[in-house]
């Protein structure tokens, strides 16, 4: 499955090479919290996809 359009601006933040540029982002639980969030979106579109046979093994 192809990468899923990020939404928000701290997934943007942290999931690209910006992340160097902000403090924020080196706190403690700013990352994962974010991550987590795209990842669950993400098994959640994947799962969704391969329910209904969109999905195609290459």
């Amino acid at each position: 499955m192809q990468r899923i359009p990020l939404k928000g601006g701290d997934e943007y933040d942290i999931l690209t090479n910006a992340r160097k540029y902000y403090k924020y982002a080196g706190r403690a639980g700013v990352c994962k919290k974010v991550k987590k969030q795209y990842n669950k979106r993400y098994r959640r579109l994947f799962k969704k996809s391969v329910d209904s046979g969109d999905y195609v093994d290459i």
